[in-house]
């Protein structure tokens, strides 16, 4: 099973980036996660075939919790 996590990085300052990044390591072990991109990445892999069976969503550091992966719907979403 992946278990990763996508930001969408443009939104964040360079402050609120770094202090993410601070807090990367800590929060990915929490959440035992296999991997970590950037929205453009997560289409990217989606595009090329790529299943992920959770998700875990950040934005601007506010974790929004987990959402089930269907690659179909994740498409349509455009993340």
């Amino acid at each position: 099973m992946i278990k990763m996590a996508y930001i969408d990085t443009k939104k964040m300052t360079k402050d609120e980036k770094s202090k993410f990044a601070k807090n990367l390591i800590d929060n990915m072990r929490k959440l035992q996660l296999n991997a970590l991109c950037t929205t453009p990445m997560m289409r990217a892999a989606m595009e090329k075939g790529v299943s992920y069976d959770y998700v875990y969503r950040w934005d601007n550091f506010t974790y929004l919790g987990k959402v089930n992966i269907d690659n179909k719907a994740c498409m349509n979403s455009k993340l």
